[in-house]
């Protein structure tokens, strides 16, 4: 389920969503547009385990938008962990958290760049791992990048 604005004093949500297809659901946050954008993990889907990003209309409740693996739907899955973002361009950065994956897609689902951590820890409970949490996008001239060579 999605929640927003809750306020704890009246125990009121101001929106919230819920849809089984989520599967759970990571990094939900509203767009400029006011619609919600989402990383579905897709964890108890009713078909074959798959993630999908959603881009929910709050008002309406429908999914105008959503980016599925093209080739086959089980190639994108992350059950527990995965970050989206929309970038200036209108692309879409996901993190593909169990897969340690990075990648960016156009408003038509086509990757136009990928990513794969090489940084792998061994993990006593998973085994090697390269997992992602989540990821950010900074512009060139943001001052995290510009600051970055600079010592005080």
């Amino acid at each position: 389920m999605v929640r927003f604005e809750t306020n704890f004093v009246t125990n009121k949500v101001k929106w919230k969503y819920q849809n089984d297809e989520l599967g759970g659901q990571h990094d939900a946050q509203m767009l400029d547009n006011g619609n919600v954008l989402v990383f579905a993990n897709g964890l108890y889907a009713a078909d074959l385990s798959h993630s999908q990003v959603w881009e929910i209309n709050p008002d309406t409740q429908e999914i105008v938008w959503h980016y599925a693996a093209k080739d086959d739907m089980t190639s994108f899955y992350s059950p527990h962990m995965g970050g989206v973002k929309r970038l200036p361009s209108g692309n879409t950065l996901i993190c593909e958290g169990n897969k340690g994956c990075l990648f960016e897609v156009t408003p038509d689902g086509d990757i136009v760049r990928e990513f794969v951590s090489p940084h792998f820890v061994n993990s006593e409970m998973f085994g090697r791992i390269n997992w992602l949490f989540r990821s950010r996008w900074y512009a060139f001239d943001s001052t995290e990048i510009i600051n970055l060579g600079q010592v005080s």
